[in-house]
């Protein structure tokens, strides 16, 4: 029997939860934890997601829940493959539990940020879910870590990640969590992906450029492999602070003048 889905050539079949049943899986990735789950609670969002073109969730991911599998699993949402529209795609469910009252944040920011080619497309959002593009790459340190043999070519991309949070903070938008860029940096076809923008901001003054260098810079195992030249710590907080004083062009040139050889 042919396969009708597939994702990152795994068949999908044998793991699909179709939206019309109620199973332990649904309860677990919809209505999570289930010690706060109501019967309509589970039906609202069951509703819900099928309203929005949801067809099936996926028993998919390398998180094990209760036997189990999903894609993610954190404090404030799972993060769970499902079949929209026919094709593989994230949904991001909010937990029963978590401090946030609403999803709607993070999703008003990847609506807007969609035409900057910043981050994943997004297709469906409400109160309790966003239905999301995923990007199939790899975290930032790995990418590096895996291509130090081709330095130049992390050059390249490191360049475009940096003009990236460039053009990031000149939307006036913080993402939070880009000193820790592992889960939130994808590398993708030599392209650069930001994801997860539930703890970003637009009232606070946007530090991504900084927070990635920085991290980039001062802080990874990779530094001086990254940086052409011997450039003292001194002189890359003063381009720093630079830029921090000012976001602009110029600040920004000086930034990646590190990396240019």
């Amino acid at each position: 029997m042919a396969c009708r889905f597939r994702f990152k050539e795994a068949c999908l079949d044998e793991g699909l939860y179709s939206l019309d049943d109620i199973t332990v899986f649904h309860k677990l990735v919809l209505c999570y934890p289930p010690a706060y789950c109501s019967n309509d609670m589970l039906l609202k969002r069951l509703r819900d997601l099928g309203n929005s073109g949801v067809e099936y969730l996926v028993n998919y991911g390398k998180y094990n829940l209760y036997g189990y599998h999903v894609l993610g699993k954190g404090y404030s949402a799972i993060v769970s493959l499902c079949i929209h529209d026919g094709v593989p795609r994230i949904l991001k469910v909010r937990r029963l539990d978590s401090r946030r009252k609403g999803l709607e944040a993070e999703a008003v920011f990847l609506e807007y940020l969609e035409p900057f080619d910043l981050s994943p497309k997004i297709y469906s959002w409400s109160k309790d879910f966003i239905i999301m593009e995923y990007v199939d790459g790899t975290p930032l340190p790995i990418f590096i870590e895996n291509n130090l043999d081709k330095i130049e070519h992390v050059r390249r991309v490191l360049r475009k990640l940096l003009v990236k949070a460039f053009i990031l903070d000149s939307l006036g938008i913080d993402h939070g969590e880009l000193n820790r860029p592992g889960s939130h940096v994808m590398v993708k076809a030599n392209e650069v992906v930001f994801l997860d923008f539930e703890s970003a901001s637009a009232s606070r003054k946007p530090h991504n450029l900084t927070s990635l260098a920085s991290y980039l810079f001062l802080r990874s195992r990779f530094k001086e492999k990254i940086l052409c030249g011997e450039y003292g710590k001194e002189d890359i907080i003063s381009r720093l602070r630079l830029y921090k004083d000012r976001i602009s062009g110029f600040s920004l040139r000086n930034i990646l003048k590190l990396i240019e050889c």
